[in-house]
């Protein structure tokens, strides 16, 4: 039988991936903006979490200030929420 492996997210970081896809970005902002209006009215986490996440290859910087899901993020998120 495979051994399987479950990722560990916290709530937030799951949260962020949940809100991130791969065509329409997120963003990170310092916590004195999480709440400024952001483009397409997207959603906007902590920097210290999209960081993490994209260290961990879950987000990828769209070159544009934003952030996409990458497969490894879906991934990740479906690990973390036990499917």
């Amino acid at each position: 039988m495979a051994k399987t492996t479950h990722i560990r997210l916290t709530d937030q970081q799951m949260e962020c991936l949940s809100a991130a896809s791969m065509d329409h970005p997120i963003y990170g902002e310092n916590p004195s903006h999480l709440f400024s209006q952001m483009p397409n009215r997207a959603r906007c986490f902590s920097l210290r979490t999209v960081y993490c996440l994209t260290k961990r290859d879950y987000l990828q910087d769209d070159r544009k200030g934003g952030y996409l899901l990458t497969p490894e993020g879906y991934a990740a998120l479906k690990s973390g929420t036990g499917f």
